[in-house]
C-alpha cells in the first residue's frame, strides 16, 4: 500500500468524517421511510407497530452475537454483502436475474477488499467479535491480498460481461458501470482500508441511498431536500453520535482499540439487519 504511515494516522478521522456526514443520518430515518411505506400516522399505537418489530430485530441481531460470535459474524457477512450489493445496484437498468448476480457480486467484492487489503490489521478485530483465531488458518493469512484482488476482480468481469449484454439499455454507454466498479478496486487495493471504506460508504453507498429515498419521497408525492434530510435525520443521527463519543472516550481513556472496533463492529452489524428491510421495501414499493 502507498503512504500508509500517514493514512493509518488519518484513517479514524477519514471514518468519523463519513459517518458524520452521510453514513448515519442515511440510515437515521428508517421511521420515517416506513411511516410513509405502511401509511403510519403519529400516534402511539401506529409508531409501536414500527419500533417494536425493528427493536426485535435488532435485539435477535444481537442475541445470535452473544450466543456464537461466529454465527453472528457470517450473519453479518451475508447481510452486508446483499445491502451493499442492493443499494449500489438496484439503479442499473438490467433484467432481474442479471440484477441478482451483480448484487451478490458487488457486495462480496466490497466486504472482501474490506477485510483482506490488511489483515494484519482487520483480523485482530474479527478474532475478538468472533473469538476466533483466524491467523492459525496459515494458507488464510498468508495469501489475504492476493484474495483481495482475486475476490475484487470477479466484479468488473462480471460487470463488463452483464452490461455489455444489455448494453441498448443504456441511455449512456454501458461501460460506466464498469468503470465505476474499477476505481473502487482501485480504492481498496492502494489505500488503506478504512480510508478506502469510509470513502466508499460515503460518495458510493450512503449517496446513493439518499438518491433512492429522494426518488422514493417525490413518487410519493413529496420533496426531500438536503436540509430536510438532516433535519429528519437529526433525533437518530445525535443518538448515534453520542454513543459514538462514548466509545471513542473509553478507548482513549483505556487504549483498547481492537476490543473497540469489534465492538464498534457489532453494534452496526446489530444496525444493518432492520435497516436492510426497511430499504428492500422501500425499493420494492418505489419499483
Amino acid at each position: 500500500m502507498l503512504f500508509t504511515q500517514t493514512m493509518v494516522s488519518l484513517r479514524y478521522y477519514f471514518l468519523a468524517l463519513s459517518m458524520l456526514l452521510i453514513g448515519i443520518p442515511h440510515g437515521a430515518i428508517d421511521h420515517i421511510i416506513s411511516s410513509r411505506l405502511y401509511d403510519l400516522k403519529g400516534s402511539i399505537s401506529d409508531q409501536l407497530k414500527f419500533y417494536i418489530p425493528y427493536l426485535l430485530l435488532m435485539f435477535l441481531m444481537a442475541l445470535v452475537w452473544i450466543l456464537s460470535g461466529i454465527a453472528g459474524f457470517i450473519l453479518f457477512v451475508i447481510i452486508t454483502i446483499y445491502h451493499f450489493g442492493q443499494a449500489d445496484i438496484e439503479h442499473l437498468d438490467l433484467p432481474d436475474s442479471s440484477k441478482r448476480v451483480l448484487t451478490i457480486s458487488r457486495g462480496l467484492m466490497i466486504l472482501s477488499l474490506v477485510i483482506f487489503v490488511d489483515f494484519n490489521y482487520t483480523l485482530p478485530v474479527i478474532g475478538e467479535a468472533t473469538g476466533v483465531a483466524l491467523q492459525e488458518i496459515e494458507w488464510l493469512y498468508n495469501n489475504s491480498y492476493l484474495l483481495a484482488i482475486l475476490l475484487g476482480l470477479q466484479h468488473p468481469f462480471l460487470m463488463s460481461f452483464l452490461t455489455y449484454q444489455n448494453k441498448e439499455r443504456f441511455e449512456l454507454s454501458w461501460w460506466y458501470p464498469v468503470l465505476d466498479s474499477i476505481v473502487i478496486l482501485f480504492l481498496f487495493l492502494f489505500n488503506d482500508p478504512i480510508i478506502g471504506f469510509s470513502l466508499y460508504f460515503a460518495l458510493w453507498h450512503s449517496m446513493g441511498h439518499f438518491l433512492e429515498m429522494k426518488d422514493f419521497f417525490n413518487k410519493m408525492g413529496e420533496s426531500l431536500s438536503v436540509w430536510k434530510f438532516y433535519k429528519l435525520a437529526l433525533p437518530f443521527s445525535s443518538i448515534s453520535l453520542f454513543g459514538l463519543a462514548f466509545i471513542y472516550l473509553i478507548n482513549n481513556s483505556f487504549g483498547l482499540e481492537e476490543k473497540m472496533v469489534s465492538l464498534l463492529f457489532i453494534l452496526i452489524s446489530v444496525l444493518t439487519l432492520p435497516h436492510v428491510l426497511v430499504v428492500e421495501k422501500m425499493l420494492k414499493t418505489k419499483r
